[in-house]
C-alpha cells in the first residue's frame, strides 16, 4: 500500500513568488519540464542517462537540474522532487539572496574592479598601456596583483570585460596544457585532442572519441579545484561513466578528490562569472 501523502510544507502553500518565474533555459543536454508543488511551479531541466543508477538533483543559481536513469518514470522523478521540496525551496531562496546581493555590487568591469584568477582576486587597471601586463607572477598570483589593460580608464564596461576575458583565456591555455599532460602521464592514457570550452554549467567533458573539453574559467579557480576537474576528465578515458571503478581511478589520480568535489559543487561557470566584484 502506498504511503499516505503528507501536506506540502507551509512555505509551499503560500502564494507564488519570483521563484515561479521561468528561469533561463536549461543546458542543451537537459530537457525543460515543470512541476507543481502546492501553489508553486518549479521549472527544471532533466537529463537521462543509461550509465546512471540513481536520481540526483542540483540547484545552480535559480536552475534546477535533475539527472535520472533512463528507466525512471516522470512520476518517480516528481515524487523524488516532492520529498526534497523543503530543501529545494531553501536552496533557491539562498541562491536568490546571493544573486540579489551580487546585483547590488559595483560592476567589476571598471578601473579598480576585481576578478578571480587562480583562486585570488586581482585588480583591473585600464592604463592605456601598449600591451596587457600583469604586475605579479602569472603562475603564482597573490591578492592585490594588478592586470593592466591597454584601454582608457573610462573605457566601456563591455570592452574591459572582453579584454580581461581574452587575457584569462590565454592564461587558461597556458595553465591547463601542462596539468593535462601531467594527469595523462599519471593515468597512462592518450588523448586525441582537447580544447577550451565556454559551457554554461559544465566544467569539463570527455567524449568516447577521447576528446576533452575544459572550461576556460578553470583558470579562475584555486589550483586544487582546477586540478580535480582535469583529473576527473582524464579518468573518463578509462571509465566513460561514474561507476565505483571510475571514482577509484579519480582517487588514484587525485587522492583529495572528495574535498575538491564538495567545494566545486558550490560553484559552476555561470556563478563564477557573476562572482567577480
Amino acid at each position: 500500500m502506498p504511503a499516505a501523502l503528507e501536506p506540502p510544507p507551509a512555505s509551499l502553500q503560500t502564494s507564488p513568488d519570483a521563484m515561479t518565474d521561468t528561469p533561463d533555459p536549461p543546458p542543451p543536454d537537459y530537457q525543460p519540464h515543470r512541476l507543481q508543488i502546492g501553489q508553486r511551479t518549479f521549472f527544471y531541466g532533466l537529463r537521462r542517462s543509461r550509465q546512471r543508477n540513481t536520481l540526483s538533483m542540483t540547484v545552480r543559481g535559480l536552475q534546477i537540474l535533475v539527472q535520472a536513469p533512463h528507466w525512471v518514470s516522470h512520476t518517480q522523478i516528481h515524487d523524488f522532487m516532492r520529498e526534497k521540496a523543503t530543501w529545494l525551496v531553501q536552496k533557491l531562496a539562498l541562491n536568490q539572496a546571493v544573486l540579489r546581493h551580487q546585483a547590488q555590487q559595483p560592476s567589476p568591469w571598471q578601473a579598480g574592479g576585481r576578478v578571480a584568477y587562480r583562486g585570488v582576486m586581482i585588480e583591473l587597471r585600464p592604463e592605456a598601456t601598449r600591451d596587457v601586463c600583469f604586475t605579479g607572477t602569472p603562475e603564482h598570483p597573490v591578492a592585490g596583483d594588478r592586470l593592466c589593460l591597454p584601454l582608457a580608464q573610462d573605457a566601456p564596461a563591455d570592452v574591459i570585460r572582453l579584454c580581461t576575458e581574452a587575457w584569462l583565456k590565454s592564461q587558461a591555455s597556458a595553465m591547463i596544457e601542462p596539468r593535462l599532460a601531467h594527469y595523462l602521464a599519471l593515468a597512462g592514457e592518450w588523448l586525441h585532442s582537447w580544447r577550451l570550452s565556454d559551457a554554461r554549467s559544465r566544467w569539463g567533458s570527455c567524449s568516447a572519441q577521447r576528446r576533452i573539453n575544459l572550461h576556460w574559467r578553470l583558470v579562475q579557480l584555486p589550483p586544487a579545484l582546477s586540478d580535480y576537474v582535469i583529473a576527473h576528465e582524464v579518468a573518463h578515458l578509462k571509465q566513460m561513466n561514474h561507476s565505483p571503478a571510475f571514482w577509484q581511478e579519480v582517487q588514484r589520480l587525485y587522492p583529495d578528490y572528495a574535498r575538491a568535489r564538495a567545494r566545486l559543487r558550490q560553484l559552476h561557470p555561470d556563478a563564477l562569472a557573476a562572482a567577480a566584484g
